[in-house]
C-alpha cells in the first residue's frame, strides 16, 4: 500500500484550514448583517471572484488526487 506523500497531506490540511476559517467568517457576517458601503461591496465581490477561481482550482486538484488514488 502506498503512503500518502507529505505534500498531499500538507495540501489537504491547508485547504481544510482555509475553508474552516472562511465558513466561520461567513457565519459571523451573516449574524451581524452589516450595512456595507460601495467600496466594501466591491471588495467582497472581488473576494468572491477569487474564491470561485480557487474553487475551480481545488476541484481540478481533487480530480488529480482521485486519479492518483485509483
Amino acid at each position: 500500500m502506498n503512503q500518502i506523500p507529505s505534500a498531499v497531506v500538507r495540501y489537504m490540511m491547508a485547504v481544510r484550514v482555509h475553508l474552516d476559517d472562511a465558513c466561520k467568517l461567513t457565519r459571523e457576517l451573516n449574524k451581524e448583517k452589516p450595512v456595507l458601503n460601495k467600496e466594501e461591496k466591491r471588495m467582497i465581490q472581488s473576494e468572491i471572484g477569487k474564491a470561485m477561481k480557487y474553487k475551480r482550482q481545488l476541484e481540478s486538484e481533487l480530480k488529480n488526487l482521485k486519479k492518483w488514488i485509483y
